[in-house]
């Protein structure tokens, strides 16, 4: 009897161990799949490369950004994508960095698979094991180019108006300051006329 009581706790701890497990296993799945599709949705391109920097998996942001497919890339390192602006110093410095720090963050050229060049904001994190050794490196980036537009939209909007493209009054004390700023220190005057 004792035997068999021992034998059936055994079991139904067995079983309570499993179920608990299988619950763990099921919530690690469900993070997982939820951890997929925030990457697939991002609007910023991700790159996920091994130890020795070879392409793992991208996102399709990395697609639309660079016009390399995720076949493209998968087992080529992320130097496809050099724009030749940078000069070995500076990869030099961001490797250095990421390895005294685990991050890189700033801004870099690379180059889409069309050949056109364009600025991007890139993150680079390198991911530990449990023992400290890196084992892969995530890219995260935003593709620039599109804000110069943007700049160049709001200086419109600023200083010009909408309808008839005419300088406004907002243009007009901008000068008028700098103007006043260049006279000053080369020793001129300036005139101002105003007309209805």
């Amino acid at each position: 009897d004792i035997l068999r009581s021992v034998e059936l706790d055994y079991i139904y701890r067995l079983r309570e161990l499993l179920h608990d497990k299988s619950r763990a296993l099921q919530q690690s799945q469900h993070n997982l799949r939820l951890i997929e599709q925030v990457i697939d949705a991002s609007r910023e391109g991700i790159l996920i490369t091994d130890s020795n920097g070879y392409i793992q998996s991208v996102n399709p942001a990395f697609t639309e950004i660079t016009g390399y497919a995720a076949w493209e890339a998968l087992g080529r390192k992320p130097s496809m994508l050099s724009s030749g602006r940078h000069d070995d110093q500076f990869y030099t410095q961001l490797w250095r960095t990421l390895k005294h720090e685990g991050r890189w963050q700033g801004e870099i050229w690379n180059r889409r698979k069309d050949g056109g060049t364009y600025p991007e904001l890139l993150n680079i994190v390198a991911v530990r094991d449990g023992q400290g050794e890196v084992v892969n490196y995530v890219g995260i980036f935003s593709d620039l180019s599109g804000q110069d537009g943007l700049r160049e939209r709001l200086h419109q909007f600023a200083y010009y108006d909408a309808l008839t493209g005419l300088a406004n009054r907002q243009l007009l004390i901008d000068r008028l300051q700098l103007s006043l700023a260049q006279a000053y220190r080369n020793n001129e005057s300036v005139a101002v006329v105003f007309l209805d």
